[in-house]
């Protein structure tokens, strides 16, 4: 595993919403600067993929993935809850904690219920409109509430308006994976399109309620997205990481792979995105890594309720919550056994866990400069391991080419 210790060094403006589900809130609130450590929660009492996280503050979060998996976290520990669905969980949005939406729609539904909401004291399915598998739910509060998914061939859009759910879309040939927005005039669906003619993978825009389509310059499909304004969105999935500026959508540079991650945020300024076995954080001018796990689980989503309590989900259960707590040297437990980027004043060590309580040993442990290992295709690796004075890569990572 690879993890980090991260200052967030700026005054954060908190507010819009992800398709990953946080809830959107009142623009302008600050968040202050928090340090800490992304830490593995060893105790989460279930077993399956996890894929969905929404959280509403430091003692409400909701996880939830494979046939039904629906964890809530009390401020102290994980606990399992009676999802009203076995279908995968795709998505989950809220409006408040006594207000929250799942979309059950993922791999395997509706064998059950494709959507369900969260009343304060349970779960129970909703009838939404339509029979397709729904992937995405967001909103800007309890009477405005959007689901998309897709069947077969068809995708649609459904929309609440606090009383009854009402078709926005449909198209054919079209599958609707991700939605998100910063208010019900800046909403987003990305997805796929099942049989592309033209090269891209669809984007919509919509605004009060009619939708168009935006080129996105991708051949691969896009899974969520994330938006801090008219003109400052962002999406990943096969097709990367894509940035809008307000007029087009271009892939980004940062260091996470393609693959079924997920984005979320607060501000312009605050952005964190999982895919692979990463988490990096766009504080307004670059992305930074900010957890890298090489040894541990696949992370598909991330969502947080401010600036310092967030959460990364991923297969086999895995959550990782960041702990404000844990600002040095974070022990064996907390990082799973393996230490990498949070050793900022040593090295990563291969032994240091079995010999003390910590994973990093000294700077002066071992010689030289510290070289940067790449997986074998030229992108960045594992950080290198100190062992018994001499730096190695761990496999199957090599040295870069510019660490020969």
């Amino acid at each position: 595993m690879r993890t980090i210790a991260w200052l967030l060094g700026a005054v954060l403006a908190a507010g819009c919403g992800s398709g990953n589900g946080v809830s959107t809130g009142d623009a302008g609130n600050d968040a202050a600067p928090a340090s800490g450590t992304w830490v593995w929660q060893s105790d989460v009492p279930a077993t399956g993929t996890l894929v969905a996280v929404w959280a509403s503050g430091a003692t409400d979060a909701w996880a939830g993935g494979d046939d039904g998996l629906l964890l809530h976290w009390d401020g102290q520990a994980w606990s399992v809850v009676d999802a009203g669905t076995t279908n995968h969980i795709a998505s989950i949005w809220g409006s408040g904690p006594s207000d929250v939406w799942a979309a059950a729609g993922g791999l395997g539904g509706p064998n059950t219920a494709n959507l369900v909401r969260w009343n304060g004291s349970a779960w129970s399915p909703v009838d939404a409109g339509t029979t397709m598998n729904l992937k995405s739910v967001w909103g800007t509060g309890p009477n405005d509430v959007w689901a998309a998914g897709a069947s077969g061939v068809a995708g649609t859009i459904q929309h609440f308006d606090g009383s009854s759910w009402s078709n926005a879309w449909s198209s054919v040939e079209t599958a609707p994976q991700g939605l998100f927005g910063s208010s019900s005039n800046d909403i987003w669906i990305v997805g796929a399109e099942i049989y592309p003619t033209d090269g891209d993978h669809f984007i919509l825009h919509g605004a009060g309620g009619s939708f168009s389509d935006v080129a996105s310059g991708v051949t691969q499909y896009l899974r969520s997205g994330f938006s801090a304004g008219p003109s400052d969105a962002w999406a990943i999935g096969l097709g990367g990481l894509l940035h809008w500026n307000g007029s087009a959508w271009s892939a980004a540079t940062s260091p996470l792979a393609a693959g079924d991650g997920g984005v979320w945020g607060l501000s312009s300024s605050f952005v964190l995105a999982a895919s692979g076995r990463r988490i990096a954080q766009w504080n307004g001018a670059t992305w930074t890594t900010v957890h890298d796990d090489d040894v541990g689980a696949t992370l598909s989503g991330v969502g947080g309720a401010d600036a310092t309590h967030l959460w990364a989900v991923g297969d086999d259960a895995t959550i990782f919550r960041f702990d404000t707590t844990v600002t040095g040297t974070p022990s064996c437990t907390d990082v799973r056994g393996q230490c990498g980027a949070s050793c900022a004043q040593g090295h990563v060590s291969d032994y240091a866990c079995g010999g003390s309580s910590t994973c990093c040993v000294a700077a002066t442990a071992c010689g030289g400069a510290e070289p940067a290992c790449c997986d074998g295709q030229g992108n960045p690796g594992p950080r290198a391991i100190c062992h018994d004075g001499a730096f190695y890569c761990p496999s199957p990572a090599t040295p870069c080419p510019q660490h020969p």
